[in-house]
C-alpha cells in the first residue's frame, strides 16, 4: 500500500492461480466493514438510493495484463498517443455528469475521471460508457490511433464500495510442459486460438472462438470421420457437454450439462450473427461501446472459451487414436 498526503493509492498483489480464469474480464468489489455498521455488505451492494459515484479510467497505448491490481488510479498510471499541451487537466460537463481529463508527466492523456448521480454501480458504469466511449471512439477514428481503456474503477461514495474492472492476469508456465507433437490438421485452429488470446476485444475473441467451433464441427469432424472409414478404424464415441464448474455457474448455470454442439447452434450462433451482421432484430445497429452490450459478451466469453478447449482436446484425441491405430497396422 502506498499512502501519502498528496495522493492515496491502494494496491495489492494477486496470486494469479487463485484469481479465476486467466485472461477473462472481471469485476471485483471491495466492501468496507465497520464495527458498528448497521448495514451489511449485501444491503450496501443492493442499495437503490440515488447517490454520487466517481469513475476513474486509465488509458494505455497497448493492452497489457499484470498481477498487480490497483484499487485507485493516478494520472501516472496511464498513457496514450493523445497530447494535452495546455494546463494539467481539462474539464467538461455533460447531461450525465462531470468529466475531467488528466495528463501524465509526458503530457499524454492518461486518466479520465467521471462523476455522476445514479442508483447503482452498473448504472454509473453505463453512464460512463454512454458519455466517454463515443468521445474516444471518435478520437480514435479522427486521429487514426488505438485508444485502450486499461482499467476502470467505480467508487460508490455513500457506501464506500470500490468496484474494479480489469482482466485476470495470466499464469507463468514451464516451457517443457508445452512441448508435444501436434497434428498438422489443427494448425489453423491453434492460430485462431492464439489470435483470440492476443486480442483485447471480447467481441473479436468471441468471433474467433465461434469460428474454431464452426471449423471443427463442420469441417474437421467430418474429415476425421471420413479418414477413419477409409482406414477401417472405429473411433471412440465422444460426449461433449458443458462442465459443472464455479466460473460457469456464476453466469451461465443453465447451460451446465448441455451438449456443446447444441449450444453452438442454438446460442452462440445468435451472438455471432449480431456482431457479424451489425444489426439487431429491431433493425438498429449494434453499439459495440455500449456497456450493457459489452457485459453480455463478457459474461459468455468464458463459456465459449471452455467449450473450445473441450472440443479442441477431443479433436486431438481423435487424431491421436487414428495415428495409434495406423502405427499398429
Amino acid at each position: 500500500m502506498n499512502n501519502n498526503k498528496k495522493e492515496k493509492t491502494y494496491d495489492f498483489q494477486l496470486d494469479p492461480t487463485k484469481f479465476g480464469p486467466q485472461g477473462i474480464d472481471t469485476e471485483y468489489f471491495i466492501v468496507p466493514g465497520f464495527e458498528n455498521d448497521k448495514v451489511n455488505d449485501y444491503e450496501k451492494l443492493k442499495d437503490e438510493e440515488t447517490r454520487e459515484f466517481e469513475i476513474s479510467a486509465i488509458f494505455s497505448k497497448n493492452f497489457i495484463t499484470s498481477s498487480k491490481i490497483k484499487a485507485s488510479l493516478t494520472k501516472e498510471d496511464g498513457s496514450s498517443y493523445i497530447l494535452i499541451l495546455d494546463g494539467k487537466k481539462s474539464e467538461l460537463n455533460s447531461n450525465f455528469g462531470k468529466i475531467s481529463f488528466f495528463k501524465n508527466k509526458e503530457n499524454e492523456l492518461s486518466l479520465i475521471n467521471f462523476k455522476c448521480k445514479t442508483v447503482s454501480i452498473n448504472e454509473a458504469l453505463n453512464k460512463f460508457n454512454l458519455v466517454i466511449t463515443p468521445i474516444i471512439d471518435y478520437i480514435s477514428f479522427k486521429a487514426n490511433i488505438p485508444i485502450v481503456i486499461q482499467e476502470i474503477i467505480c467508487n460508490d461514495i455513500k457506501n464506500g464500495i470500490i468496484n474494479l474492472n480489469f482482466t485476470n492476469p495470466y499464469h507463468y508456465i514451464n516451457l517443457k510442459s508445452t512441448l508435444f507433437e501436434f497434428h498438422p490438421e489443427m494448425i489453423k485452429i491453434y492460430a485462431l486460438y492464439r489470435e483470440a488470446k492476443n486480442n483485447r476485444s471480447f467481441y473479436y475473441k468471441f468471433l474467433c472462438y465461434y469460428k474454431i467451433l464452426d471449423g471443427i464441427f463442420n469441417k474437421l469432424r467430418k474429415d476425421v470421420d471420413n479418414l477413419a472409414k477409409e482406414k477401417n478404424i472405429e473411433l471412440p464415441k465422444i460426449t461433449e457437454t458443458v462442465p459443472d464448474i464455479i466460473e460457469i455457474n456464476d453466469y451461465n448455470k443453465d447451460f451446465v450439462g448441455m451438449k456443446i454442439k447444441n449450444i453452438f447452434k442454438d446460442v452462440f450462433r445468435k451472438f455471432r450473427n449480431k456482431i457479424a451482421h451489425f444489426f439487431l432484430y429491431n433493425g438498429d445497429m449494434i453499439n459495440l461501446s455500449d456497456y450493457k452490450t459489452q457485459k453480455k459478451y463478457i459474461e459468455i466469453i468464458y463459456l465459449i472459451e471452455t467449450c473450445c478447449n473441450i472440443v479442441i482436446k477431443n479433436q486431438n484425441l481423435l487424431y491421436d487414436n487414428i495415428k495409434q491405430r495406423l502405427s499398429y497396422k
